[in-house]
């Protein structure tokens, strides 16, 4: 769930118990690499050979967190990249619709 003013690319975001403050500079510095809630980053996922979000899930816990790790988990598993942007609404659309042209 999303807050304050996204529009200018900062604010802030509550979802449970997980509060986090977006501030302009952090989304052209601070790439997504990892599921912050169980600290295990992408690369690791990728490594394991899991082919689904279940199996991630399953073994690692991601996605039974906050949840916001699952969308990037999707994209590992449809690109194989490890690093993303931080993405939201339909600039994720489109970033994905542009990895999948690609393969």
């Amino acid at each position: 769930m999303r807050g304050g003013d996204w529009g200018g690319r900062s604010g802030y975001a509550k979802q449970g118990n997980f509060e986090l403050t977006i501030m302009d500079s952090d989304f052209e510095q601070r790439p997504v690499r990892k599921c912050i809630c169980f600290n295990v980053p992408f690369s690791v996922l990728k490594e394991s050979g899991l082919k689904s979000l279940e199996q991630i899930k399953g073994q690692f816990g991601c996605t039974s967190g906050c949840g916001m790790c699952a969308k990037y988990i999707e994209l590992m598993l449809e690109t194989g990249e490890t690093e993303f942007p931080i993405l939201w609404g339909a600039e994720f659309a489109a970033w994905r619709a542009s990895r999948k042209k690609g393969k």
